[in-house]
């Protein structure tokens, strides 16, 4: 695992691959795996809920991490990924993505709350949250409770293909509706009316800016 350099502060130590817990001896000889496949099978998907709810509390605690600044400090690093990556022994990809999930949860509570009781995976949260809004979690949630992780991540590049034709739809009406028009006012004041889109109409001003600075400049000498 590549690591960053050691944190600024001696008394922080590194959570590195050695360090994580063990599992001890007893738990390890209490540990069982079931001779009907039924109940192999159950067990296996409680685990996998517990690991939902496990995923979820680790996000919330990641974003109270984020919220209070705590992984930046004396630590020396460059941001909450980095902090996962050294600490955690998180892929600085994955962790940037936890880091943005983690966010996200806090204004999709319908999403949250399911996560929070185990009844979708990560996968599916992290799917989600890529287009989710409280418009229309509602609507996601139901895919992701009753399709696959396969289902969730088809469902999301649908919609975020429909918005961007959306956004270019809406740019193209907003090219066409361009205007721009002057005239002189009775008190022979020259007047100018127009719309532009945003980005053309922030080029406009700034030359309208530099004109006006050249005239002021001129008018002072």
């Amino acid at each position: 695992m590549k690591s960053l350099p050691p944190p600024a502060n001696p008394s922080v130590k590194s959570f590195s691959d050695s360090a994580i817990p063990a599992i001890t001896s007893n738990a390890t000889a209490h540990f069982s795996i079931p001779d009907d496949d039924q109940d192999l099978g159950d067990e296996i998907t409680r685990l996998a809920g517990h690991i939902n709810a496990a995923q979820f509390r680790f996000l919330k605690l990641l974003a109270a991490l984020v919220e209070r600044d705590a992984w930046g400090g004396d630590s020396g690093m460059k941001s909450p990924a980095h902090w996962l990556n050294y600490y955690c022994g998180i892929a600085l990809g994955a962790a940037r993505e936890k880091v943005r999930v983690a966010k996200c949860l806090q204004s999709l509570p319908l999403i949250d709350e399911a996560f929070a009781t185990g009844a979708i995976s990560y996968s599916k949260v992290r799917a989600m949250t890529r287009t989710a809004t409280p418009e229309n979690e509602s609507y996601l949630l139901g895919i992701a409770k009753h399709g696959t992780a396969h289902h969730v991540e088809t469902l999301v590049r649908k919609y975020q293909r429909v918005e961007r034709l959306n956004q270019a739809s809406q740019d193209e009406k907003q090219y066409d509706a361009r205007e721009f028009s002057s005239f002189y006012d009775d008190d022979g004041m020259l007047v100018f009316k127009g719309r532009l889109p945003a980005e053309d109409g922030a080029v406009f001003l700034k030359a309208m800016d530099a004109v006006l600075q050249t005239l002021r400049d001129k008018n002072s000498t």
